[in-house]
């Protein structure tokens, strides 16, 4: 790498997953303070997971009143970048960090453990799955919404499923229950008939299920 712009285009929409992730990792390294200690590898993070931040601060803008939604995401993401516990973490960076300061704002706005917004970031512009929790996972060990999301990006990396076919079939089980209309209405915003939509979501989900024990495993 040439340089900083080098760092963006490595991590970038439509860059390789596991390169991405290797970039991501050893800035983490660099910036954490038991680790290189390096406040620039922690401006260069920052800038690195940008759409992560305006996304996350799109979604939680309800809860914003006092109107310092950004500085508060941006000063916790820096905090979270500096304590990241590198040495046992040693994937998803991106996933990590967003998840981590997303729990931390929470808390920091009162939202109380159980009640937070129903709506869950999960990994950066190197894929966005969103999902419906009943609760905030624990700071400590990795939860479901993790465990999920790495799933997908493993599954989507080895090419076992294409992400535009798990990001149809998981809009049409978030709308599970609402009617055919709504089964609908997703499907025309794909540009598909109602039907093709869901031969898409069971051939995935069916790919899914039996690429889960290769996961597990692996």
């Amino acid at each position: 790498m040439g340089g900083v712009e080098d760092l963006a285009r490595l991590t970038a929409r439509g860059s390789d997953l596991d390169r991405c992730d290797e970039v991501l990792g050893g800035l983490v390294r660099r910036a954490a303070a038991d680790g290189g200690d390096d406040a620039d590898a922690v401006l260069v993070l920052l800038h690195l997971l940008a759409s992560g931040v305006a996304t996350m601060v799109g979604r939680l803008r309800d809860l914003d009143t006092a109107g310092d939604l950004v500085t508060v995401v941006v000063g916790q993401l820096a905090v979270e970048i500096r304590q990241f516990p590198w040495q046992r973490r040693r994937r998803a960076y991106a996933l990590s960090l967003l998840l981590d300061t997303r729990r931390a704002v929470l808390r920091e706005l009162g939202v109380r453990r159980g009640a937070a917004a129903r709506e869950v970031l999960v990994d950066g512009d190197l894929y966005w799955w969103e999902s419906t929790l009943d609760a905030v996972p624990g700071p400590e060990e990795p939860g479901a919404l993790e465990e999920l999301a790495d799933f997908l990006m493993w599954a989507t990396r080895r090419r076992l499923v294409d992400a535009d076919d798990v990001r149809l079939a998981w809009q049409l089980e978030q709308l599970h229950g609402y009617g055919q209309g709504a089964g609908v209405r997703v499907a025309q915003a794909w540009g598909v008939h109602e039907r093709t939509a869901r031969r898409r979501q069971a051939r995935t989900l069916s790919a899914l299920k039996a690429a889960a024990a290769e996961y597990a495993a692996a």
